[in-house]
């Protein structure tokens, strides 16, 4: 029983420094994800696991490093740190219900809020309400300038956790959910407000499919959603509280509703970047950066292609087929040893979100710490994925 304890308690500090690896505390949430698996090293039992996800993941590692080290300048070793996290996810203690999975998905996706919404804060304490409208947003961990899309990153994993708001919320899901959504529109993101779109009309038809009584209630849970989305729309129209002066002070009214805006919301040119790294794929078979740098179209806001172009295909091939197994793993799980309708839903859509979001945004450039705690949650998976499986076959025993 002490040693029970012991772990648990172990469990507990390691869990602190990946909520703060989370957040990128002070921008160095590689280092502390790798301190963690020290941690877990030195406070209690660590398995290595010798199955397919955790191998792949290690070879995507190694030939990312190996590859990009040769051929790159300015390709990331952070990335070192999402084998790490996985290793810990997968030594948590599973059993637990105090580290069951959606405990965890909240974990990382409040952790990885707060690193924005501080630098939300902090914008407005040193710049106030009308620095967003250029454009411009400022990392609070190293008060200088940072890409809105890295910062806006850190909150894809909240839009995954839609399911919960929508069927176990507490109060203060509501109002995080709230502050990331008019950060989001301040900075004038796209990405999340179209992630919590895709995952609401999910939930919404889960809800619908989930049998009469489910449907009953969701319907009522709605109406009053509806009934707060009205008021809303009445104080915008009216300037109640000042929210149509604040949306008029965003970069999203700026740079897509104001008179002279050149672009419309749903204008891009990443599809048309996809394209062009596609067509170059055999051109620069062990990455560089030359597409983004020598042919200068930038990234290609794809976590496949983008690791494409910092190291070539054997790296990207890594990539592609982790990814696909690992949301087949997701699912899985989700249909086979999920233990409530929420967490069904949940499982079946933290997959979905996360891929849509590699596929227009450059994670592994701009918020690598999204991939490394979409590794943690694969690990935790993985590992209770294995213990339902032992459990199987001891029955059949």
């Amino acid at each position: 029983m002490a040693i029970e304890n012991k772990q648990i308690c172990a469990s507990d500090i390691i869990l602190f420094f990946i909520a703060l690896a989370a957040m990128n505390f002070f921008l160095v949430g590689s280092y502390l994800v790798i301190f963690a698996l020290l941690l877990s090293l030195l406070l209690k039992r660590t398995i290595v696991p010798k199955d397919f996800a955790f191998i792949c993941l290690v070879l995507l590692v190694a030939s990312y490093c190996v590859f990009g080290g040769v051929s790159s300048d300015n390709f990331s070793l952070r990335i070192i740190a999402a084998p790490c996290a996985f290793l810990i996810a997968y030594n948590l203690d599973s059993g637990s219900k105090k580290y069951d999975t959606k405990k965890m998905l909240l974990l990382a996706a409040y952790s990885m809020a707060i690193h924005s919404i501080v630098s939300l804060v902090y914008m407005f304490a040193t710049q106030g309400i009308s620095a967003f409208s250029n454009g411009q947003s400022y990392d609070a961990w190293s008060g200088s300038l940072s890409a809105t899309t890295a910062i806006a990153s850190y909150y894809f994993f909240l839009a995954a956790t839609i399911p919960l708001l929508f069927m176990k919320a507490k109060w203060y899901h509501w109002l995080l959910f709230g502050v990331c959504l008019l950060h989001d529109v301040l900075m004038g993101g796209r990405t999340f407000i179209v992630l919590v779109l895709i995952a609401t009309v999910f939930t919404i038809g889960f809800q619908i499919l989930g049998g009469k009584k489910r449907l009953k209630a969701f319907i009522i849970y709605l109406l009053v959603l509806g009934i707060i989305a009205g008021i809303g729309i009445k104080s915008f129209q009216n300037n109640y509280f000042g929210f149509r002066d604040i949306f008029k002070s965003s970069y999203m009214y700026h740079r897509f509703f104001a008179d002279y805006s050149k672009h419309g919301v749903g204008d891009t040119d990443r599809w048309d970047r996809k394209v062009i790294y596609l067509q170059n794929l055999f051109r620069y078979p062990f990455g560089g950066n030359h597409i983004s740098n020598d042919l200068n179209i930038g990234y290609a806001h794809d976590i496949w292609l983008d690791t494409f172009d910092d190291a070539g295909l054997v790296p990207m091939l890594a990539m592609l087929v982790y990814t696909v197994f690992s949301v087949f793993r997701f699912f899985n799980y989700a249909k086979k040893h999920s233990t409530s309708f929420e967490e069904k839903v949940l499982f079946f859509l933290f997959p979905a979100i996360l891929m849509a979001a590699f596929l227009v945004e450059p994670i592994l450039q701009g918020c690598p710490m999204v991939f490394c705690m979409y590794c943690f949650m694969d690990g935790m998976i993985c590992r209770k994925m294995h213990s339902f499986r032992r459990e199987e076959n001891d029955c059949n025993k």
